[in-house]
């Protein structure tokens, strides 16, 4: 199961130049949930699972959905610790999904 020590770090990050935010970071059994706004108010759910799948090399991958749906994206536990890989990659699924 994924821990991410830290996680409320994330509170307020500002990204893609100011046009969304980090408003509410939350951990449950199965999920990390994230949620950004936008500059209209507008609100979206970024979920990160915290049960890992192996990929084709064996490693341990997480996947990340979006307002529940896969988005077929997935990341690894060491990778997604760092704050800036994290940041950078809710910037990567919003640049994909701008709402």
């Amino acid at each position: 199961m994924l821990t991410i020590r830290g996680y409320q770090k994330l509170l307020q990050t500002e990204f893609l130049g100011g046009r969304y935010h980090i408003q509410q970071v939350s951990e449950h059994d199965g999920f990390y949930d994230i949620q950004i706004v936008n500059g209209k108010g507008n609100t979206s759910l970024i979920g990160l699972r915290r049960e890992s799948f192996k990929d084709y090399e064996g490693n341990a991958i997480y996947d990340i959905l979006l307002n529940g749906r896969d988005i077929k994206v997935s990341v690894t536990a060491n990778w997604i610790s760092d704050k800036d890989n994290m940041v950078g990659q809710l910037e990567g699924v919003l640049r994909d999904n701008p709402f």
